[in-house]
């Protein structure tokens, strides 16, 4: 029935070579030399008996029955890929990347629900505030990125625009409220990523409280400090809501209070994004696809709950 096919081989050189437009880059793609993808598409013209490419000096166009062909050796491809990639990446772990804070506040707590979805997926989480290396193709199948999604990225997807509020034990609050008032401590974040913006400066802390003075302020290097140390007793974190969920249903960390009378809400500032990057290695990949659109249901219930 398929005696009349070329090798795949040859098919998949010329896929890439169309689909790149460039013997250069397909060669680079497929870890070989221009001169093998040269040699793979000639000899594919010739067992096909037709013209596939129009070769100009800085360029390579395709033909008419080069255009035809290459649709259908993408949609091949892609099949097949995805065919292999759901037999024999069943057992294979799942890597995600994503800064130690968002690993350890609000991920890693959520993972059970995600393997009682997916018992068979096996996902491991790669904490690292500094940024990964995703030319590499041992370190990540998906990164959850922190900052400003970049715009014309094809890779990247928004997950969640965080604002942040000021949390603090009840007891907390209640001493920077009472008569013999202590003055506030409030705990925010100096980034170890130099390319992240700051969310706030002295001003803007200030002028969330600005019946209360005299405030202290206090940096760590990590929102995860920052939430131990309120947790402590220690100050006012500001944090994202997303990040102090369990302290927050139990009721350890509590927001800033208002007066009801005035039908107050409690202050907040504008922070930064959570964004997911997906190259192009894992769009095939069920395990990734899987764990992606359960990202998504998540976090758009949580930007539902603190509207």
């Amino acid at each position: 029935m398929f005696a009349q096919l070329p090798p795949l081989r040859s098919v998949r050189t010329f896929e890439a070579a169309a689909r790149l437009l460039s013997f250069k880059a397909a060669a680079q793609e497929l870890h070989v030399s221009p001169t093998a993808v040269s040699h793979q598409i000639r000899t594919l013209e010739e067992r096909l008996q037709v013209k596939l490419f129009e070769r100009h000096t800085r360029a390579v166009v395709l033909t008419p029955d080069g255009e035809q062909l290459a649709r259908i050796a993408h949609q091949m491809l892609r099949a097949l890929s995805d065919t292999i990639n759901e037999i024999t990446c069943r057992d294979v772990p799942l890597t995600i990347g994503t800064t130690t804070a968002f690993a350890a506040m609000w991920l890693v707590p959520h993972l059970a629900e995600f393997h009682s979805l997916h018992p068979t997926l096996d996902v491991r989480v790669k904490a690292d505030d500094q940024p990964v290396d995703m030319a590499s193709p041992h370190q990540v199948d998906l990164v959850i990125r922190y900052g400003i999604m970049p715009e014309h990225d094809p890779t990247a997807s928004l997950l969640f625009r965080e604002s942040l509020q000021c949390y603090a034990t009840p007891a907390y609050w209640q001493s920077i409220t009472s008569p013999e008032a202590m003055p506030a401590t409030v705990m925010g974040t100096r980034w170890k990523n130099p390319a992240l913006p700051p969310v706030y400066d002295e001003q803007k802390l200030r002028n969330l409280f600005p019946n209360h003075h005299p405030i202290t302020i206090r940096e760590f290097d990590e929102e995860n400090q920052i939430i131990q140390a309120a947790l402590a007793g220690q100050g006012i974190a500001l944090v994202s809501p997303l990040l102090i969920e369990t302290p927050l249903a139990n009721g350890w960390l509590v927001p800033m209070p208002h007066e009801p009378a005035m039908n107050a809400t409690a202050p907040t500032l504008p922070g930064l994004e959570y964004y997911l990057i997906t190259p192009e290695r894992s769009r095939a990949h069920p395990a990734a696809n899987q764990f992606t659109a359960w990202l998504n249901g998540k976090l758009s219930e949580n930007a539902l709950v603190h509207l």
